[in-house]
C-alpha cells in the first residue's frame, strides 16, 4: 500500500511510502475523482486509488454495521449506508463515527 496526502499519526503509515496525489483518477470505492488536497491510499495489485474515508469504510463498515444494526447482527435487517448520502458521504460518515468512538 502507498498513501497520498497527509501522513497521519498511525501505525498503518509505518513503512508506507508516500506517492503523488493521483489527481483526476476515480476512487475505486465511490467513483468520484481524486482531487488536489485529498488523502488516501493506492492499493496493489492494480494500484487503485481510494479516498482515505472510502478505504476505511471497507475495513470498518457502515455506521449501521458499527452500531450493530445491519444484517450481520440483526437477522432480516436492511440497515446499511444512509440512502440519502453518496457513497463517499456515507464513507465519510462511517469514518467520522468510528473516529469519534475512539476519542
Amino acid at each position: 500500500m502507498r498513501f497520498f496526502g497527509t501522513r497521519y499519526s498511525s501505525s498503518v503509515y509505518e513503512g508506507a511510502h508516500g506517492v503523488a496525489i493521483p489527481v483526476g483518477q476515480s476512487c475505486a470505492h465511490c467513483d468520484e475523482p481524486i482531487a488536489p488536497g485529498d488523502d488516501g491510499w493506492v492499493i496493489p495489485p492494480e494500484w487503485l486509488p481510494f479516498h482515505r474515508a472510502c478505504f476505511l469504510r471497507g475495513v470498518i463498515g457502515s455506521v449501521a454495521h458499527q452500531q450493530r444494526r445491519c444484517g450481520c447482527f440483526v437477522r432480516g435487517s436492511t440497515c446499511n449506508d444512509d440512502p440519502a448520502l453518496t457513497r463517499r458521504q456515507a464513507a465519510e460518515a462511517a469514518t467520522e463515527f468510528y473516529e469519534g468512538r475512539r476519542e
